[in-house]
């Protein structure tokens, strides 16, 4: 309500502010093409003929109500373009630093399997109760908060599942086909729990599944262990520009939790600590 007023009393008339709606719009249709044009092959099974065919049509009427717009830029067109260059950039700063940070993540860390052939990790003391340490990146290696559970705390718990999230491009992922459970043996479990980009995952609903038909345990019983990294910009690094690591640190202080976003007992949670140099 406060934006638009003031936008109102910014502008101080109907055409201003409809000029700043026009760019708005005339750009959105052009985007929206282009986007279609994207989408037609994959989805649709439409050739690159077909779909560019009626894609260049509805362009070119979209280019031409664009083209004309832009001569009121300097009018209030300026507005929609500079909010869409700050989401513009917010949105590949985020994109970009999360690429980094999976990339040290990947160096950090090693195959599963490997972990496992380890005599060290067969040899540790292991206490009872059941641990879900979260993989979302690579489901076949080992998680980095595990391998940082192992370095400080020496110890294991007596049945170890490694669960990872994973995203599909379809709305909605059936229940027969949510969860998919395998025993790597040492009382290792590899869990893997898929849901579609119209579905929340639910990390408790997933494990307490994996309990009840695979472990036979009880929900109550685990104890989830989640990194909490600590970023520090460093002078090199995939963001070249010192500055903008400072902008993804702040993003990622701001982002919503773990806790929340993937539906995990607050109360059975535990946080391990990790300082990243990116």
């Amino acid at each position: 309500m406060f934006a638009s007023i003031g936008l109102v009393m910014g502008f101080g008339s109907a055409s201003n502010l409809a000029s700043a709606y026009g760019v708005a719009v005339s750009a959105t249709m052009a985007v929206t093409t282009v986007l279609f044009y994207g989408v037609a092959g994959p989805r649709l099974g439409w050739g690159p003929l077909q779909a560019g065919l009626l894609a260049g049509i509805f362009l070119a009427i979209d280019v031409a109500f664009l083209g004309v717009n832009l001569f009121k830029i300097g009018a209030g067109g300026w507005l929609p373009i500079s909010v869409a260059g700050v989401l513009t950039f917010v949105m590949a700063t985020w994109r970009t630093g999360g690429a980094a940070l999976a990339r040290i993540g990947r160096r950090r860390t090693i195959p599963l399997q490997m972990l496992l052939e380890e005599r060290e990790v067969q040899s540790l003391t292991r206490v009872p109760g059941t641990a879900v340490f979260m993989n979302n990146a690579h489901p076949d290696q080992a998680p980095p908060v595990l391998l940082h559970h192992l370095k400080h705390n020496k110890m294991l718990h007596e049945r170890v599942v490694v669960l990872a999230i994973l995203a599909e491009e379809v709305p909605v992922v059936p229940a027969a086909e949510r969860v998919e459970a395998k025993e790597l043996g040492h009382g290792f479990y590899q869990v893997i729990a898929r849901y579609g980009f119209m579905e929340t995952p639910d990390v408790a609903a997933a494990a307490a599944r994996c309990c009840r038909e695979n472990l036979s345990v009880s929900s109550d019983d685990i104890t989830y262990y989640l990194g909490r990294p600590s970023l520090i910009p460093a002078p090199d690094g995939s963001l070249a520009r010192r500055w903008r690591k400072h902008v993804f640190v702040f993003l990622t202080r701001n982002a919503r939790p773990a806790t929340q976003f993937f539906g995990v007992p607050p109360d059975r949670v535990v946080e391990l600590g990790m300082q990243i140099r990116f």
